[in-house]
């Protein structure tokens, strides 16, 4: 076919298809095409979902081209969405460059299984069905560039559409003017990029075939289908199948190819539509089995009856199969319904066995174990690609078997410590995060804005926002006017506090009339007495809106004022995030680093640029970099390169941990102190300074003049000898007295700087004072020392000899005084740069006691991904079989922090008994005969099952009575009592109390029914019991102890650490604040009565979590005194 063929061919099925748009009609109808695009430029949109069982039978031979090639016919589809919008809405037409034709409900046959894809489908259009596991970051696809021609300044365009730069061959205007040198440089500036995303797609764990891995498939989204999944969606893609070469050509070799998606369409699955599916006739049995009286018996033994036992595991399990309820109260905090239980047991005691099955009738149930049930296996975790290098965020178990943002316009004014503030400007882009909030993009911006909101008991109070959010939002918006005068447009889904009511409503639920709470001042009272007060709607009105949209977090109330209505804040889990990640998070949107002029004191006593070195660095090692949000972060640990640290009680040698360079702010702080010396850190950077005594650290932007600062009294830097012959040379030739004080004078202010050092390296402090020149001033207090080491005497050979039998490590940290601090702009500069050491997080630099911060946070990936899920683990004691003589923290390798998260701990043990072992063996040897017995009649079959429930789940949300409150309140109080007494340990907290209500509320749902009786709170509490004495017993005190799974040790073991830590402390002060041999800490601890196992186990825990320190072999000491 020739190419004129080929345009009028396309040319005549765009025709077709515009035809197809502007005249089909619904069952209704209703010109539904048409409609369609209309909306499109209502909302704002770019693609068309096209049924394709409409095309179908509109034209049969355009749908067959559609599925045999697919390219030409979309092109045709999406310019002829383009025709129609031209009637439709000439001036949006105009405003956008491209439209896309987007394919939905393709037929079952050209419904691809991953497994199935073969050469067949190439280039052919099919739908494939998975979860997302992996997720690049957004990029930029170059499609169309421009070049310009070095010679005479002629621009080319070039359109990309294979692998690779595609470069001009040549310049016309030179070709025409003879010249054959033909230069070309790319203009970015001009070209045009689409936004590019490439994530894996997985089959299904229901369509894995037994024993086999499950496989996937890499898909390409580009223009507004980027972003549209996260990690654990399941989705159906539409798209085309191609082709990528998977290696480089070689003869040896055959030319394989590896096949991805390029998407079409991306229809997330919702919820509902992956739940189990019950039809009438399922429904009827489900209420008929509820009706049954031992309903609750004959559900625990279906589960897994052909293993023997177990009762109370059953019955937990049942209770984790239908879960609680989920709650979010009025201040926006989430109350997990689901329950998680931990089984730890013997080897070949079923454990696995029970998981399998349990994943086998759970709704969207996931059965992982070995890597797969790793920190990072079951949540989330950044992975590397090999190709290309970029870091992807891939989903674990639990986001895996996982189940709107409500936002303001930007124009909106919030009360920000006192003023009116667009809301849009508290918004700096240069330090903001991009996250996932409920399946849309969001970026995050950490900040500390004081705010007005209301309290529970509705008065007015001052409170502190900690993030600003945006994103972006097309559709419409609510103008809301009100009776005082102001007005607000916000999202429908926007929460506002109903004055009538006092309960939050959506905006959208509002009418004209209705009364929204505010926030006025009383008449002449101050501006800092605000009231809360009313106003009535007058109107509401819909606006159109495309672009950002924000909100605030406010952590303590939940809530704050803009234009004087009391709104909601953003509901995110940053206040159940823990402290490591949130840490994480701020670092990363804060940029706190420094200068690159600033100068460090390696070990060795050299100086050199924190840039100069940072960059040296990365060109060094370019394959370690860690790409982080808007910084690259460098592991250094192994190259040796020591930096001189303290922990405020000695001053040591360690080597940096890792360096790290972020984008630069708009404007640094400028801090001088009395020493003479200054810093230069971005506003956020953190500072040591006293203040009311203690040692802080604070914002650089909020030190103030007059505060003291830590300064090392002395510098153990090696090399001494040859820094002392150069300190004499120097003041030989520049160096005076005046006053009683010796100078040294230069015109260069980094010589001052290193003249300062080199006298604190021999313990002499100075100050540098600024004028025409830069003067290096010795204190009367250290002339005497002065004279002593620059003189050639023998009294300084005795004097350095005294040095160097002195340990300087021990040298003590005095203070400066802050002298200024300014903010000065950024004069061009591109990078700020940090170092960071571990554990103290602090360096010597300056004369200074420095604060350092580097986190490496996921690759700077910071992502919220859903795991609504209820866990039911199963694992091995670290030593083989369960000690019962040892608490449950030792027998399991996990830490407090996951152990306290189950409701529900049982040891399932392998003990010999003669009875029980008869039963079990007649049992095992009865099934392998298929010789059933009969209670194994006497269950639900499995498909039922699950359908039960799945209903119960879906339909079933009981509450409380007033009996069942009372008697789960008069157990906790119960057990609390026993707990009142100086020593005594805690037997139970508000998590259990959590717990035995989801407990409840689960035996509840086992009938179907829609109140937790009594009756419910006894079996929890029967649950609770089981659990507690089988995990929460301390084997020393004889009591139940909950702390155990708390806090990892009973209250018992945790004294005795505490003896161990006196004492390790009190015997440091003995040796004047020497460190401390091991063994004779052991033997004076083991005199105190503690173990010597005990003491050593102990000792290497705070080892480990970096309480304590070996400064050298067998010696010992506390990181700093508690």
């Amino acid at each position: 076919m020739s190419l004129e063929e080929a345009l009028l061919k396309s040319v005549n099925i765009s025709e077709r298809i515009a035809e197809f748009y502007r005249s089909f009609k619904d069952p209704l109808g209703e010109y539904k095409y048409r409609k369609r695009i209309a909306r499109m430029a209502l909302e704002g949109s770019v693609s068309l979902m096209i049924d394709f069982d409409d095309l179908l039978s509109f034209d049969v031979d355009i749908a067959s081209r559609l599925i045999e090639d697919p390219k030409p016919v979309l092109e045709a589809a999406s310019e002829a969405i383009k025709e129609v919008m031209r009637v439709e809405s000439a001036d949006y037409a105009s405003r956008i460059g491209e439209f896309f034709a987007r394919i939905a409900n393709l037929p079952d046959s050209l419904r691809v299984p991953i497994r199935g894809i073969r050469a067949i489908h190439l280039n052919k259009l099919i739908a494939v069905e998975g979860i997302v596991t992996k997720i690049s970051p957004v990029k930029q696809q170059l499609i169309e560039a421009v070049f310009r021609c070095r010679e005479c300044g002629e621009e080319v365009v070039v359109k990309q559409l294979g692998r690779g730069l595609e470069r001009p061959t040549q310049c016309p205007r030179c070709a025409s003017e003879g010249r054959k040198r033909h230069e070309f440089e790319l203009i970015l500036e001009k070209s045009r990029f689409i936004d590019w995303q490439k994530f894996v797609l997985q089959e299904r764990p229901e369509e894995l075939p037994s024993g086999q891995l499950p496989r996937s498939i890499e898909v390409i989204a580009t223009h507004d289908l980027v972003d549209v999944v996260r990690p654990g969606d399941r989705a159906t893609v539409t798209g085309i199948l191609a082709v990528t070469l998977e290696r480089r050509m070689r003869r040896d070799i055959p030319p394989i190819f590896q096949t991805y998606l390029e998407a079409n369409n991306i229809e997330v699955s919702s919820k509902e539509s992956i739940d189990v599916d019950i039809t009438p006739e399922d429904e009827k049995r489900i209420l008929e089995l509820a009706r049954r009286p031992d309903i609750r018996e004959l559900l625990v033994n279906s589960i897994a009856p052909s293993i023997y036992g177990y009762r109370d595991v059953k019955r937990a399990v049942a209770a984790l199969l239908f879960g609680g309820v989920p709650k979010i109260h009025p201040d926006g905090v989430r109350v997990r319904g689901d329950i998680h239980v931990l089984l730890i047991g013997d080897p070949g005691t079923a454990k696995s066995q029970l998981l399998r099955y349990v994943a086998s009738i759970a709704p969207r149930g996931v059965y992982t174990s070995g890597k797969g049930s790793t920190a990072a296996g079951l949540t989330a975790a950044v992975v590397r690609e090999k190709a290309t290098g970029d870091f992807f965020l891939e989903a674990g178990a639990l986001v895996l078997a996982d189940g709107g943002v409500a936002c303001l316009h930007p124009s909106t004014r919030v009360l920000i410590d006192g003023r009116a503030v667009s809301i849009e400007k508290l918004f700096d882009e240069r330090r903001s995060v991009r996250a996932f909030s409920k399946g849309e993009v969001v970026e995050l911006n950490y900040c500390t804005h004081g705010v007005v909101g209301v309290d529970g008991d509705l008065k007015p109070r001052p409170a502190l926002a900690s993030i600003v959010r945006r994103k972006i939002w097309r559709g419409y918006m609510l103008k809301i006017s009100l009776d005082n005068g102001y007005k607000i447009i916000l999202t429908p889904d926007h929460l506002i506090l109903d004055y009538n009511t006092l309960t939050w409503r959506e905006a959208g639920k509002f009418k004209v009339g209705d009364r929204v709470a505010t926030i006025a001042w009383a008449d002449g009272a101050e501006p800092g007495a605000p009231r809360v007060s009313s106003a009535s709607i007058t109107s509401i009105e819909p606006v159109l809106y495309e672009g950002y949209v924000y909100d605030l977090y406010v952590p303590d109330l939940h809530n704050f004022v803009a234009e004087s209505i009391v709104v909601h804040n953003c509901i995110d889990e940053f206040d159940k995030m823990d402290p490591r990640d949130r840490v994480s998070i701020h670092e990363a949107m804060e940029q706190q680093s420094y200068h690159p002029d600033t100068e460090l004191m390696l070990a060795d006593g050299t100086r050199i640029r924190i840039g100069e070195l940072v960059e040296e660095l990365f060109r060094s090692y370019p394959e370690r970099v860690v790409v982080g949000v808007n910084c690259l972060i460098l592991p250094v640990r192994d190259l040796g390169i020591e930096i001189l640290t303290t922990d405020f009680n000695r001053i040591f040698p360690v080597a940096i941990d890792r360096v790290s360079k972020h984008v630069a702010p708009s404007r640094f702080i400028e801090i001088t102190y009395s020493n003479g010396r200054s810093i230069k850190v971005t506003p956020e950077h953190p500072v040591f300074v006293k203040r009311d005594g203690k040692l802080v650290t604070v914002r650089a932007d909020e030190v103030k003049v007059g505060d003291l600062a830590p300064a090392p009294k002395a510098l153990p830097v090696a090399h001494r000898d040859s820094i002392l012959v150069r300190l004499r040379e120097a003041f030989r030739e520049l160096g005076y007295s005046e006053d009683g004080c010796i100078l040294f004078r230069t015109n260069s202010p980094r010589q001052a700087a290193e003249i300062q050092d080199m006298l604190l390296v021999w313990g002499i402090e100075s100050r540098i004072r600024k004028g025409g020149s830069y003067e290096v001033v010795v204190d009367k207090d250290y002339v005497g020392r002065f004279y002593t080491l620059i003189s050639e005497s023998r009294a300084v050979d005795s004097y350095c000899n005294r040095r160097e039998e002195r340990d300087d490590s021990l040298a003590p940290i005095g203070w400066v005084r802050v002298t200024s601090v300014k903010a000065v702009p950024n004069d061009g500069v591109e990078w700020v740069y940090d170092v960071t050491v571990e554990p103290t997080r602090t360096f010597i630099s300056n004369c200074l006691v420095l604060h350092n911060t580097v986190s490496i946070a996921k690759a700077g990936i910071v992502a919220t991904l859903n795991a609504r899920a209820s866990i039911l683990a199963a694992a091995n004691p670290a030593f083989g079989r369960y000690l019962h003589n040892r608490p449950v923290t030792e027998n399991i390798d996990l830490p407090p922090t996951i152990l306290s998260r189950f409701d529900l701990i049982f040891v399932i043990t392998d003990t010999p008994n003669a009875e029980r072992d008869r039963e079990l063996a007649e049992h095992v040897m009865d099934f392998h005969r298929q010789y059933y017995p009969e209670t194994l009649e006497n269950v639900i079959p499995r498909d039922l099952l699950k359908k039960y429930i799945a209903y119960a789940r879906r339909h079933v949300r009981p509450k409380l009575s007033e009996e069942a409150k009372k008697r789960l309140v008069d157990f906790y109080v119960e057990m609390r009592a026993k707990s009142q007494g100086v020593d005594s340990p805690i037997a139970i907290t508000p998590r259990q109390l959590e717990a035995l209500i989801r407990l409840a509320e689960a035996h509840a749902r086992m009938s179907l029914s829609d109140v937790v009786t009594e009756e419910d709170a006894e079996a929890a509490i029967e649950l609770m019991m089981a659990f507690l004495r089988s995990v929460g017993y301390d084997v020393e005190t004889k009591r139940i102890d909950i702390d155990i799974v708390m806090t990892g040790q009973p209250k018992s073991q945790r004294d005795k650490i505490v003896m161990v830590l006196d004492l390790l402390e009190r015997m440091m002060r003995e040796s004047g604040g020497e460190p401390v041999k091991r063994e004779d800490f052991v033997e004076r601890a083991t005199e105190k009565g503690l173990e010597e196992n005990f003491v050593r186990r102990v000792l290497e825990k705070l080892y480990e979590g970096g309480e304590i320190i070996e400064p050298r072999p067998g010696y010992i000491m506390l990181l700093r005194s508690r």
